[in-house]
């Protein structure tokens, strides 16, 4: 006879009650009170063609529970994404912004964008520890931002295809110098533009009221021109700063020179606010017969501390 397993009626009773009991250590499932359901985010870049973000973020700030933000990270084409089907306020900008920071995130009408502070001769291409030129506008500087490109909206979600069509957030501001003299002795240069916001508004596009100084490189770009460009938040709400473009010149015998250009009015007028041309003429360098003679390790010499500093055409400001 096989061998049976024998049970004990008691034991099983015993089994029956301690199933129960373990059972009921398990927490229950949060469920939303109102469903998820995937919802397909398609961005239409009709509005600015050009645009080539690497990512997208995606911010959803429920109207109805006040909730913190649903975040999530996309392709520049779109994704999917899950969240409780509703009435969202949204916010959507690119995020390979690695000189950006955000301020105020959980709060749709104070978020904001700004970068951190810079220094003035920051567009050089090389190390300089010398003499810091004297500033004409006293006001903090920072770095350039990156491009961004963002759209904000109130949308509902309820499990439909959603599209978000994002446009330029950050002006351009191209400058170019012309009956530029004796241009074959310089040695280094670079530039800065006082008088511009130093943060601006993610819901609607809104620049912060303080200004600020962003540095900028610059090249020659002719026989007797020097050009740049700089991205920024454009300038101030209720503008009360002016905007002086400085350029930073090195000559080949080690002098230091300091132009200033007020752009004041050019970039008030602008007819694309987006995209700046400032155009200023006449800068006299000094004629020098000494060729270059770079300093040890490729850092700029400073065997002369002294900056000579030239104000050009500079118009008072109401």
């Amino acid at each position: 006879m096989k061998d049976m397993l024998h049970i004990d009626p008691i034991g099983l009773i015993l089994l029956a009650m301690l199933l129960p009991s373990t059972s009921c250590e398990h927490k229950p499932l949060w469920m939303p009170e109102t469903p998820i359901e995937p919802t397909e985010v398609e961005y239409d870049w009709s509005e600015c063609r050009d645009a080539n973000p690497e990512g997208m973020s995606l911010y959803l700030y429920s109207i109805t529970t006040g909730e913190p933000p649903w975040i999530y990270n996309l392709d520049p084409r779109g994704g999917i994404i899950e969240v409780p089907e509703g009435s969202y306020r949204t916010i959507s900008f690119n995020n390979d912004t690695r000189g950006i920071q955000f301020r105020n995130t959980g709060d749709f009408n104070k978020i904001e964008a700004y970068t951190r502070p810079g220094g003035i001769l920051d567009g050089l291409e090389m190390p300089y520890d010398g003499t810091m030129p004297s500033r004409s506008v006293e006001e903090p500087v920072v770095i350039t931002p990156d491009m961004m490109w963002t759209c904000a909206s109130t949308i509902d979600i309820n499990g439909k295809r959603i599209t978000l069509t994002p446009r330029q957030l950050t002006p351009v501001y191209r400058f170019t110098v012309t009956e530029v003299t004796n241009l074959s002795g310089v040695a280094y240069m670079c530039a800065s533009l006082s008088g511009l916001t130093g943060a601006i508004y993610l819901n609607t596009g809104e620049s912060s009221s303080y200004p600020v100084t962003l540095p900028s490189s610059a090249k020659v770009t002719g026989e007797n021109s020097i050009g740049g460009s700089l991205i920024t938040f454009g300038i101030p709400n209720s503008p009360s700063a002016q905007n002086i473009l400085s350029l930073y010149i090195w000559l080949n015998d080690g002098s230091k020179h300091m132009f200033n250009f007020d752009v004041t009015e050019q970039i008030r007028d602008a007819a694309e606010p987006l995209d700046v041309n400032i155009t200023v003429a006449g800068l006299e360098l000094p004629e020098i017969n000494t060729k270059p003679d770079p300093s040890p390790g490729g850092g700029i010499g400073v065997d002369v501390d002294t900056w000579h500093i030239v104000d050009i055409e500079l118009k008072p400001f109401d």
